[in-house]
């Protein structure tokens, strides 16, 4: 008669499955900590900042409604003109950027805007475009209808203002120097 040899535990046991599962738990409870932290201690990360954010999108929204029931436009420029060197539109070269920019608002808003641009955010506005003229490829600044670096302007200074005020922007004259 043959003996039949006793029956092997498998690596899947109860006490197995469990283990693992309180690993899984642990690690996912561990990366939630994480993220929850992260989104207290990294700029912009608060409370608060989201609320603002979320008050500023609502405004823009609003602004855009507005403009949609076919609101008059009037211009606004933006003085003294831009004058930036872009480094990193092409490698290897300076390109030098000159450009007017004007602002098209309802007619309602302009006092506002004007107000806003000239006084209470002029500096900020003009960082913000800078900034964009700056980091444009050269692509960019050579085309003809200049329709990303208008949409990334009018977004921007919107987004700066927290009211959506500007409809387009102009640029009524714009030189491009690559060296």
């Amino acid at each position: 008669m043959s003996e039949e040899a006793p029956a092997e535990e498998t690596p899947e046991s109860p006490a197995g499955k469990g283990g693992l599962l309180k690993i899984g738990v642990a690690v996912v409870l561990l990366m939630a900590a994480e993220a929850g932290a992260l989104l207290f201690l990294l700029p912009g990360g608060s409370a608060e900042a989201a609320d603002a954010e979320a008050t500023a999108t609502d405004k823009i929204a609003e602004g855009m409604e507005e403009l949609a029931a076919g609101s008059d436009l009037v211009e606004v420029e933006l003085s003294p003109g831009f004058a930036v060197t872009n480094s990193t539109a092409d490698l290897g070269t300076l390109v030098h950027v000159n450009c007017d920019l004007v602002c098209a608002v309802s007619g309602k808003n302009r006092d506002v805007f004007a107000k806003s641009a000239e006084e209470d955010y002029r500096n900020r506005i003009r960082q913000v475009v800078t900034e964009i003229l700056r980091s444009a490829s050269l692509e960019e600044l050579q085309d003809p209808d200049m329709n990303q670096l208008k949409r990334r302007i009018r977004e921007d200074i919107n987004k700066t203002l927290q009211h959506s005020y500007v409809v387009e922007v102009i640029v009524p004259k714009i030189q491009v120097h690559v060296q």
